[in-house]
């Protein structure tokens, strides 16, 4: 089901917040059709200063040293007076689930899900929110609760005015919703999903799957963000479960894929909770890998994403910015010459059984066109790094059972191709220049 984007209040539990592709020139968009939660219509221009911008031709600010590492002598050159804005990015499963799940008996009936989600979305207490420019949500879900209603409420107050989720469906014996939430403090100019062909366990039950919006970012670098949670492996050994995510990963790249002929300039990034773990091999729990080696599963991952089959070729952005394989989940003190593991860190939210499992099962993956150019490239990754989002003075001692992973971005102005004309690789039909 659709809703108008008129209409101020979040989604219930069976609604999809979307709307048709828009215009592509702003005098064409209908400001009515725009996923904005303010009363009136937000225009398409960026605060300047939500997005700072530097100039590279503006050497007391920008030294040769300072720049990303992705700039060279030349690209500075070529991009001469063109700005780089950055946008952090930050996927995040909040381990909020329906009613009435719990973990420990000693985390009371909820899982501390209200305290939690508060302390969370203030900036008080979490000031990195004033810095995060695109947030995907995983396990916000609001079956039978207000919570994912509260969360984007909140969210507009702090300046996501843009959300996109997917409610359940009683029609598909799916009644409970996603989990999923993609909240924006730029435009979506399109949203759409897709929900898994199969799943077992409580996740058979949910519309877990593929949640998808077109973002306009600064510099008129269109983003094709895809926010996804797959099955979760309840055994650890038993192949099914393995099997299903294989398919789900299939229907992601096959989804993404779709997506990116449609819109075949836009730049991708893919990002959420997997639940396939990087640092052990499948079935092998008690042998952590170096933390820059692969698991099977993991190499089998991106096999899948980048096979020939795919327009799109992905990059772990959180492992190749640091070189190795974090812990995203059930982390504790680990000692890598002896492979002992020792006190966990986070007892109140997580399983008993994963406490000290140290998985690396979140990412953000940056998809780049195999046959892309240096013309083409208008957003690369800067930094990434894992947010654990300790607490302090409350009963549980992490916001989640997961960490967070977060990403910074560097959106380029599209530069020119050497004849004084703009890349004819790249049309952003009036916003701004046309290709020649």
């Amino acid at each position: 089901a659709s809703m108008s984007s008129t209409n101020t209040q979040p989604p219930s539990s069976g609604a999809v917040h979307s709307s048709p592709p828009l215009p592509k020139h702003p005098s064409q968009r209908p400001a009515e059709q725009t996923h904005n939660l303010n009363d009136s219509p937000a225009p398409f221009t960026i605060p300047a200063e939500d997005n700072p911008t530097i100039l590279l031709n503006t050497d007391a600010l920008f030294t040769k040293e300072a720049l990303p590492p992705y700039l060279t002598s030349s690209h500075i050159l070529e991009r001469e007076a063109q700005q780089i804005s950055c946008i952090q990015f930050l996927s995040y499963n909040v381990f909020m689930r329906p009613p009435p799940t719990n973990t420990n008996s000693n985390s009371g009936f909820g899982d501390f899900k209200e305290q939690r989600m508060k302390y969370f979305l203030s900036t008080k207490t979490n000031p990195l929110l004033n810095s995060i420019h695109i947030m995907c949500v995983q396990e916000i879900f609001g079956f039978f609760n207000s919570r994912k209603n509260y969360f984007i409420r909140k969210g507009k107050q702090l300046g996501f005015k843009y959300y996109s989720t997917i409610g359940g469906s009683w029609m598909r014996m799916k009644p409970i919703d996603s989990g999923l939430l993609i909240l924006s403090k730029h435009p979506m100019v399109d949203t759409d999903h897709h929900v898994f062909s199969a799943g077992t366990h409580i996740d058979g039950w949910t519309q877990k799957g593929i949640l998808f919006a077109r973002i306009l970012l600064p510099n008129n670098v269109y983003l094709l963000l895809f926010n996804v949670h797959l099955q979760a492996d309840y055994d650890g050994h038993d192949p099914s479960y393995w099997d299903i995510q294989k398919n789900q990963l299939r229907e992601i790249r096959d989804f993404m894929d779709k997506k990116q002929q449609e819109y075949p300039q836009d730049q991708v990034v893919l990002m959420g909770d997997m639940n396939v773990d990087s640092k052990h091999n499948r079935g092998d729990e008690e042998h952590e890998l170096d933390e820059s080696v692969s698991s099977d599963v993991y190499l089998e991952m991106m096999g899948i994403l980048n096979s020939n089959k795919s327009n799109l070729e992905f990059h772990d952005v959180l492992f190749e910015q640091n070189g190795k394989h974090s812990v995203t989940y059930g982390n504790c003190d680990f000692d890598p010459e002896t492979g002992k593991k020792g006190e966990p860190h986070e007892t109140v939210l997580t399983h008993p059984k994963c406490v000290k499992m140290r998985h690396s099962i979140d990412y953000i993956l940056y998809g780049r066109k195999k046959n892309h150019s240096d013309h083409s490239l208008t957003m690369e990754p800067d930094s990434a790094e894992v947010v654990k989002f300790e607490t302090k003075d409350e009963i549980f001692t992490q916001l989640s059972d997961h960490c967070a992973v977060s990403a910074v971005f560097h959106t380029v102005a599209p530069k020119e191709n050497g004849n004084g004309d703009y890349d004819s690789n790249r049309d952003v039909d009036g916003f701004g220049w046309r290709a020649t």
